[in-house]
């Protein structure tokens, strides 16, 4: 991501697995859906988010 930051792009698109369980534990998902948050929301371009098979 800080290689990305230093492209300075536009905007960046995901093409989804961003998380890697296939869990149904609410708590687990949250908590991995926070840590990417956490990493997403300190970049310098916009993201946009597509979903994966384990989104």
């Amino acid at each position: 991501m800080d290689t990305i930051d230093l492209m300075q792009p536009a905007f960046v698109a995901s093409v989804g697995d961003l998380i890697e369980d296939y869990t149904e534990d609410r708590v687990q998902l949250e908590g991995e859906w926070d840590e990417i948050d956490r990493i997403i929301g300190a970049r310098d371009s916009p993201f946009f988010y597509f979903l994966g098979n384990h989104d």
